[in-house]
């Protein structure tokens, strides 16, 4: 790029030493399972350690049947990837015998699922541009000093022993946000995650608050799974910038950003700082 006021998007598959400085990066053809869905969680910490921040997953997979359910749920999940989009094969070759030819894949696309799951998609999509200020700060953050914005939850907490257990179950945004996504079938009502010496609220429902700082161990904590948002917890110390939609429009990135008003959701750490 010979005009230094214009800034390019590169996407590749393939990376090298430093690459991050340059391009994005995403993990290459998978498939439409939750077994994938829960790799792209490990494939985006290996990224983000080795450089390369902006870096995400095929949403719902890529080659495959198309199962709603989960992709409804790496949706959710995708609402804080570094880089998320929806792509899938053409054909669905999963099973056909060689030389036969395969037939069209499934579209998966969020408006293609049903009601359930294509509302629990939108939430998602309508939440990532609601945090799209948030994200955008913490990858420059990490363009600037290096780092990590998408991480294990020992990287925060390296002296819990439990950090260590289910590594890809629970993922820290930046410094801090907390999610637990639904990476199973059966839309399970509650799930179990771990939560270190601190104190986290539920971001999206306050009165829910989950304070460790006085327990002789950190915990785990039966959660309640949610159609409306994949499970997000602030932790003490923290503000993050948030522009809510509320008329619930689909518009472009850059015209959401110019309008609405922006709201900055702080909690205090036990010095009373944030």
């Amino acid at each position: 790029m010979t005009d230094k006021n214009k800034r390019p998007f590169l996407l590749s598959r393939a990376t090298f030493a430093s690459s991050g400085k340059y391009s994005s990066h995403w993990l290459g053809d998978n498939y439409r399972t939750y077994e994938f869905m829960k790799y792209s969680v490990a494939g985006i910490f290996n990224m983000n350690m080795f450089g390369v921040p902006h870096a995400g997953a095929d949403v719902c997979g890529f080659f495959g049947n198309k199962d709603d359910e989960m992709c409804g749920r790496w949706t959710q999940l995708a609402t804080f990837y570094p880089f998320a989009r929806n792509h899938y094969n053409l054909t669905n070759c999963v099973g056909v015998p060689e030389g036969t030819p395969c037939p069209p894949a499934t579209p998966s696309e969020p408006y293609t699922l049903s009601a359930r799951y294509k509302t629990m998609a939108t939430n998602a999509i309508f939440d990532r541009l609601s945090g799209a200020r948030f994200i955008y700060t913490q990858l420059a953050k990490v363009h600037k000093k290096g780092g990590s914005m998408f991480s294990p939850l020992f990287y925060y907490y390296p002296t819990e022993t439990m950090a260590y257990q289910f590594i890809e179950s629970t993922i820290m945004i930046g410094d801090y946000l907390k999610i637990t996504p639904v990476m199973e079938a059966g839309s399970p009502a509650n799930i179990f995650s771990f939560f270190p010496k601190d104190i986290w609220v539920n971001f999206f429902k306050w009165s829910e608050i989950v304070d460790t700082r006085n327990s002789p161990v950190a915990q785990f904590e039966n959660l309640l799974t949610s159609d409306e948002h994949v499970m997000t917890h602030i932790r003490g110390g923290s503000i993050v910038p948030w522009q809510m939609n509320k008329d619930r429009k689909m518009v472009t990135t850059a015209d959401f950003l110019k309008s609405g008003k922006v709201s900055l959701i702080a909690l205090l750490n036990s010095q009373g700082t944030a």
